[in-house]
Formats: structure tokens, C-alpha cells, sequence
């Protein structure tokens, strides 16, 4: 049998392993990246107006769960996160 390996990922409490937190903290930059090049018009610029919206929308709504979570360790630096955010409010609409 196969371990799962996303048990890993949760310490006894139920909260976010170190390497999770990691993880996480990084696909935060990924999904800002996705959000400000794509409102620059640097990437996905093969999609409509209405897909491109969507497409921020969803991420930015991964990025307020993200941020959401209360297991974070501190001493993290969410500005982008949060900046992401506000632009792609205004973006999508």
C-alpha cells in the first residue's frame, strides 16, 4: 500500500506542516506572478477580456484563502498577497 504523501502535510493539531507552510508560501508568489502579469498583459494574452477576468478571479480568490489561514508562523511578508488582491478587485470588477 501506498503511503499518501499529503499526510504529511498536517501536523497532529490539524495545522500546517513547516514543509506545507513552505510549499503554500511559495504558490502564493506563483499566483501573484499569474495575477500581475496577467493584468501587465505579459501572459494569457491569447484570451478574451472575460477569460482573462476569470481567470484573476480565481486566483485571487485562492490567494484570501491562503491568506486566510490562521496557522501561518509570523513572521511571514504578505504585501504582495494582499496588493495582488486589491488589483485584481479592480481588475475583474
Amino acid at each position: 500500500m501506498v503511503a499518501d504523501p499529503t499526510l504529511e502535510w498536517w501536523d497532529e493539531d490539524g495545522t500546517r506542516t513547516s514543509a506545507k507552510l513552505t510549499k503554500d508560501y511559495a504558490a502564493m508568489g506563483n499566483i501573484v506572478t499569474a495575477i500581475t502579469q496577467t493584468i501587465s498583459g505579459d501572459i494569457n494574452t491569447e484570451y478574451s477580456d472575460a477569460r482573462k477576468k476569470s481567470m484573476v478571479f480565481e486566483h485571487y480568490t485562492a490567494l484570501e484563502n491562503f491568506l486566510g489561514y490562521s496557522d501561518w508562523n509570523g513572521d511571514e511578508d504578505f504585501t504582495a498577497a494582499n496588493n495582488a488582491v486589491t488589483a485584481a478587485k479592480t481588475y475583474v470588477g
